[in-house]
């Protein structure tokens, strides 16, 4: 079983760089890159990538149970593009977060450019999705907080994963994630062709 997430998340130092950053991760070397989950699920790093274009990081899960199905939405089984129209006709969407909440935002922006401070140094990511919601304070801004980045965003209608979330905007008026159609392009291309070596 394989699971995405951030690549800014994983416990190893992955700098972020102006350059492409991607490293598939060979099988006889996966081992140093090994950590546990929780008492009973253990990953390892299989492939990240950190740069302008994605927070991406592809990990290897051993032990533990999995599913595709999420509480409150259902099997997750197919993903879409998100496309600008969708920010002008706000689409809704649900982001089930790290205490497994579904947290309900829409679509403002495709396409934006946004600097991320990692502790490392900072990148600018560009080509992002820009997500607000109504907080519990009865205000508009980030619906996601610190220990959200790698939750899915899900489509309330279609009910197909769009993006996922790599953090807020400094100032929390947005939620930040990358579009779910190029983490799997990035993923399918570069493991299919590691893979084949």
């Amino acid at each position: 079983m394989y699971a995405l997430t951030c690549a800014h998340v994983v416990p190893f130092e992955l700098p972020p760089n102006q350059n492409t950053v991607k490293r598939f991760i060979p099988e006889s070397e996966r081992s140093k890159y090994q950590f546990k989950i929780n008492e009973d699920t253990t990953a390892k790093l299989v492939y990240y990538q950190l740069d302008q274009e994605l927070d991406l990081a592809v990990l290897q899960l051993e032990g533990g149970t999995h599913s595709n199905s999420i509480q409150g939405i259902g099997d997750i089984t197919s993903f879409r593009e998100i496309v600008p129209i969708a920010a002008v006709l706000r689409t809704r969407v649900t982001i089930v977060n790290q205490e497994n909440k579904n947290l309900t935002g829409f679509v403002v922006k495709v396409g934006a450019s946004q600097k991320i401070g990692y502790p490392n140094g900072n990148l600018t990511l560009r080509k992002l999705m820009l997500i607000q919601g109504m907080r519990p304070n009865r205000t508009f801004g980030a619906i996601t907080q610190k220990g959200d980045s790698g939750a899915i965003i899900v489509d309330d209608k279609t009910k197909k994963i769009v993006g996922m979330v790599i953090g807020a905007t400094s100032d929390k008026n947005y939620t930040l994630a990358v579009p779910f159609s190029r983490a799997m392009q990035a993923v399918s291309m570069n493991l299919d062709y590691n893979e084949n070596e």
